[in-house]
């Protein structure tokens, strides 16, 4: 219960404010969908063919949301 109450908590915030800067995957229903709508939005925004882009992800050991300043 403590996971899905936190989805929600996510999902809320998401919808009242905005995108956040740090998102937490696997609070996500489906992190896919989440990862390829990020690709086609980039790929829009840059005018690159959506055929011949990838997503590549970095694993950290930060846990501060304040460490990241930008929208991925």
């Amino acid at each position: 219960m403590t996971h899905f109450g936190n989805r929600i908590k996510q999902y809320n915030q998401w919808a009242k404010i905005e995108e956040p800067p740090v998102m937490w995957l696997s609070g996500l229903h489906i992190p896919e969908a989440y990862l390829t709508a990020l690709v086609q939005i980039s790929c829009r925004k840059k005018e690159w063919a959506l055929d011949k882009s990838l997503l590549y992800s970095v694993v950290t050991q930060n846990r501060n949301p304040d460490f990241c300043k930008k929208k991925p």
